[in-house]
């Protein structure tokens, strides 16, 4: 007999034998109303606790029946997306860049879905990007500009993208929007990759690895590259206006007419870099390095240069007009012809700097120190000098006219006055303590070595 069968007797079995009972005992009930009562719900109870059991018992089975459902469509979905992933990894690697594509979007759907493939498949994005781009036969899409952006002899002149490939990949990573955040807290690795003119605008590329790459003519605007590596990396003609560059390491990169303009800067590493004729309007670089920079006629106006290291750097002719440059270091920098109005220089440090033909009009001078500096030419208008340094300072042809707190003590110990023009009744105080400094100085007797 089979299990079910045997059961289902049983039960009928149970029930009869209950029913013959309760019936031999109907007489001795109907003597006893308590006893009767106390044995029904006696057998009400026994009757219910088996029921219930019964439930349970039922109710577990079907658990485990669902979670073995489960299970097994848990398996086949892994299943199916193990399968997924590899047609997409396969997509890759085929010749038309259609199918590519198709891989790409399809890799992006398993990152999207699936928590677990989200880093492998943003290692992989980024690789495919440095592998394509530093093939011999990467080819860039080109996009002509009016001439009055980028004058040229021709009448257009064609400014190279990346392929829709490789730009389909930049935005799925990194242009953030509520269905592209599967990659937050991942950084990208683009060493050494062609990423010219990447269009980039609110990108987050936080502490990404970006040395050596090539971005001229790449959109950074609004940007966030806090803590990148852009050493030696190649940022010609890009634009990285309001971009939020604090702590970034951008030594020895070359960022001639590239776009900083408010800019954050501050404390990033930008020693040797080549920041010739650049805007630096508004750009804050509180702290930051630029020790060797190239700076030349770059524009740095109410810029935030703060406790800056400029040391050894070349910042000739460029216009620093009305920015901080409270305590920063410009030690043997060279800033012949370069323009300082309105600015904020207390307690700089100017030792053996070259500050010939300065302009300082309308500055705060206040505490600097131009130890062994080259003044020759340059001009003072209306600044305040208190407490400036000056020992064996060149001052020849400084114009001294109308400054602020200046004293006949900070000047005693300077290499030369001569032909400078100094506030009134100073001269003669001058030729009373040190008369040799109104004269014409000793050409230098130095042998070279």
């Amino acid at each position: 007999m089979k299990k079910g069968n045997q059961l289902i007797f049983v039960k009928i079995i149970s029930i009869g034998a209950g029913v013959f009972a309760i019936s031999g005992l109907i007489p001795w009930f109907q003597h006893d109303p308590e006893s009767a009562k106390f044995t029904a719900y006696l057998l009400g109870g026994g009757l219910l606790l088996w029921q219930v059991r019964a439930s349970s018992k039922r109710a577990k089975a079907a658990e485990d029946t669902a979670k073995a459902m489960q299970k097994t469509a848990d398996a086949t979905e892994k299943g199916n997306i193990a399968e997924r992933f590899k047609n997409a990894i396969e997509h890759l690697g085929h010749e038309s860049a259609s199918v590519h594509l198709g891989g790409i979007y399809a890799l992006h759907h398993i990152a999207r879905e699936e928590e677990d493939y989200r880093a492998r498949i943003f290692e992989i994005l980024c690789a495919h990007i440095r592998e394509t781009t530093t093939q011999d036969g990467y080819k860039l899409q080109k996009i002509p500009i009016p001439e009055d952006i980028y004058p040229q002899e021709e009448d257009v002149f064609i400014i190279p993208e990346p392929s829709i490939e490789i730009q389909s990949i930049l935005d799925l990573l990194f242009i953030r929007t509520p269905d592209r955040e599967a990659y937050e807290g991942f950084h990208a690795n683009f060493c050494y990759a062609n990423l010219v003119g990447a269009r980039l605008q609110k990108a987050n590329l936080q502490k990404a690895s970006l040395s050596n790459t090539i971005l001229p003519y790449a959109d950074l605007q609004d940007a966030i590259l806090t803590g990148a590596n852009l050493v030696n990396a190649t940022l010609m003609n890009t634009n990285l206006q309001r971009a939020n560059l604090t702590g970034t390491n951008l030594q020895g990169a070359c960022l001639m007419y590239t776009n900083l303009q408010d800019a954050n800067l501050q404390e990033s590493i930008l020693i040797g870099a080549n920041l010739q004729e650049i805007d630096l309007t508004g750009t804050d670089l509180h702290d930051a390095y630029l020790n060797k920079a190239n700076l030349q006629k770059t524009k740095l106006i109410e810029t935030n240069l703060q406790g800056t290291f400029l040391i050894d750097t070349n910042i000739q002719g460029a216009e620093i007009l009305s920015s901080n440059l409270e305590n920063v270091h410009l030690q043997k920098a060279n800033l012949q012809g370069a323009r300082f109005d309105n600015s904020n220089l207390q307690r700089a440090e100017m030792i053996d700097a070259n500050l010939q033909s300065v302009n300082f009009d309308n500055s705060h001078l206040q505490g600097v120190n131009f130890d062994n500096s080259n003044l020759q030419d340059a001009k003072f208008y209306n600044s305040n000098l208190q407490g400036a340094r000056f020992i064996n300072a060149n001052l020849q042809g400084t114009k001294l006219i109308n400054v602020r707190n200046l004293t006949v003590e900070q000047f005693l110990q300077a290499k030369t006055l001569y032909k400078a023009e100094l506030p009134d009744g100073m001269e003669e105080k001058i030729k009373q303590q040190r008369p040799e400094l109104l004269e014409k100085p000793q050409p230098d007797n130095k042998q070279g070595p």
